[in-house]
């Protein structure tokens, strides 16, 4: 247990180590001395994600770099005297420690490639072609980075699977401080984060179910509050313009899905003052580094800029599997709208993504799950609304009624991503933060004439009761189920990243090889989970291997000499 908790605390330390190596780099003094703790941490997640991402193109990410990180964080916390906000430390650490303690990995993505993906850049330099060994390699996240950066001399392999949990806990703190913020100065606002807050402890409360879904819709949230709390849109400053290009990268980094939150910036680009000094600026150097890495990083693993999409693939790359990325374009669309529950007749992929082929079957099973998992909000906020209505005083008025323009727009966004996300992958897990921000907008518009007439102080205490009742709900579950599994003596604490029994032994899988060479560990229809790499669940046709200048290559056709 107290192992467990260390290994919590040094996360929240690597992160906020690097969230101020970053920010100092990155922004202005005056700029830095505005942040929130908790924010200068989102920026460390940011910063150590593309370090280990660069630094993946030349070195596999193994214990020495990794011991390394550790060390660069513990001096920068000393000297940025980070250590002065145990406070933020210890609540950070406690509250990832109760979702990491006795949990398992987000089954069965984490088997199938976040944890093989991992263990690739632990073991290996970029693969290029690597998608060919499964095709999934190519959905890779930027998480997995920031993940396998955790590998380290100082506590075991599982530690890997700590920087989710820390995403949350940053995430969390840095809405409270956001709320705490605006209910003085917006109301209306500090309703629309205390909503985040609130959907996000019902959401976020169970770390087997995390993934890359998870942060990202986590890093939505925190790119619409970002949008929410900047000082002005129309006279944006630099370093708020900078701030939302990071976030959005990063974002865009996580999922492929998310690439349309690039409207933000590129509309947010008009309004800056000075362009060409925005362009050749040092942070939209660092910005467009970040960016094409990733980009880079598509390309050498699938062939691809922005995999599956065909018209974003370079033909011309041998390792480039054109039969089935085009498989994989219809598989993950109709998969998501519920292609194996189809009745009578079945369609193949693309004929049933075409003219609404898959409403009928995606209404009777996935349309339930969507509902089962929004209603208990959409009744929370008609609670709150009668709470609201309880409170107000028809003759307090302190400030005037001023339309919420911002709210507005991020309730046009929302809607234009879920529109995007209903007609392409209309699975809860893909698009539960567009709902979210739709109904919380239709909400704060609507009712914003009633926060109005509420004072502050009756509305933050308020608040803060029904955050503290969430936040009990949120210990009590993950108390309960540690409560569980301490009665079985046999258990580790540790997530099981190496089996999916939860035995904690490594897999040894067949090693597969062709004219001497060795290709990859077959794993006879199991999850590879963290094994040795590269893995696949599946035999692999055709598949040929190469060293080229030190960088290994996968590929499916032949390879000229």
């Amino acid at each position: 247990m107290l192992e467990i908790l260390i290994a919590s605390l040094f996360s929240s330390v690597i992160i906020l180590g690097f969230g101020y190596l970053f920010s100092n780099l990155f922004y202005s003094k005056k700029y830095v001395s505005k942040l929130f703790i908790s924010e200068i941490s989102i920026y460390g997640i940011i910063f150590l994600s593309f370090v280990s991402l660069i630094l993946n193109f030349f070195f596999p990410i193994n214990k020495i770099i990794g011991t390394i990180i550790v060390i660069i964080s513990i001096i920068s916390i000393i000297i940025n005297q980070g250590y002065k906000h145990y406070i933020f430390l210890f609540v950070t650490s406690l509250i990832t420690f109760l979702l990491i303690f006795y949990s398992n990995v987000n089954r069965p993505d984490a088997g199938l490639y976040h944890l093989p993906v991992i263990s690739m850049i632990n073991e290996s330099k970029i693969l290029i072609g690597s998608a060919n060994i499964h095709f999934r390699f190519g959905h890779s996240s930027i998480v997995q980075y920031l993940s396998s950066i955790y590998n380290n001399y100082f506590f075991n392999l599982s530690f890997i699977t700590f920087p989710i949990g820390s995403i949350f806990s940053f995430f969390i703190f840095y809405v409270l401080q956001k709320t705490n913020k605006s209910i003085k100065h917006n109301k209306t606002n500090a309703v629309f984060l205390f909503l985040i807050c609130i959907f996000s402890i019902y959401s976020f409360n169970r770390y087997s179910s995390y993934g890359n879904d998870a942060v990202s819709h986590i890093f939505y949230f925190i790119l619409v509050i970002k949008i929410l709390t900047i000082d002005s849109i129309k006279k944006i400053k630099f370093d708020d313009f900078i701030s939302i290009l990071i976030i959005t990268i990063f974002l865009f980094s996580t999922k492929l899905f998310m690439t349309l939150a690039f409207f933000i910036p590129l509309m947010l680009f008009f309004f800056i003052k000075d362009r060409m000094k925005l362009i050749f600026s040092k942070q939209f150097f660092i910005c467009s580094i970040f960016l094409f890495s990733w980009i880079i990083k598509s390309l050498l693993i699938s062939g691809c800029v922005f995999y599956p999409l065909e018209i974003s693939c370079f033909k011309s790359l041998k390792y480039y599997e054109p039969n089935k990325t085009n498989i994989e374009v219809s598989a993950g669309e109709a998969w998501s709208k519920d292609w194996p529950n189809q009745q009578g007749k079945k369609l193949d992929y693309k004929e049933y993504n075409k003219k609404f082929n898959w409403l009928k079957t995606w209404t009777s099973n996935h349309l339930k799950i969507i509902l089962e998992k929004i209603i208990p909000f959409i009744i929370f906020l008609l609670i709150l609304f009668l709470i609201l209505i309880k409170m107000k005083k028809d003759n307090y008025e302190d400030q005037k009624k001023v339309k919420n323009k911002r709210i507005f727009y991020i309730l046009l966004f929302s809607i234009f991503f879920g529109i995007v996300w209903f007609i392409k992958f209309p699975l809860y897990r893909y698009g539960f933060s567009f709902l979210a921000c739709i109904l919380m907008c239709i909400f704060c518009l609507l009712f914003e004439k009633i926060f109005i007439r509420i004072s502050h102080e009756n509305l933050k205490k308020k608040f803060y009761l029904v955050i503290t009742i969430g936040f009990l709900a949120f210990f009590s579950k993950n108390l309960v189920r540690i409560n569980h599994k301490l009665v079985d003596n046999t258990l580790s604490p540790w997530p099981d990243i190496y089996s999916e029994t939860g035995n904690f032994k490594q897999n040894n899988f067949t090693k597969i090889s062709k004219d001497g060479n060795f290709l990859y560990y077959f794993a006879s229809g199991k999850l590879c989970m963290y094994s040795k790499s590269p893995c696949s669940t599946y035999i692999i046709e055709n598949l040929n291997v190469k060293k080229i200048n030190g960088y290994t290559v996968y590929w499916k056709n032949d390879y000229p000499n």
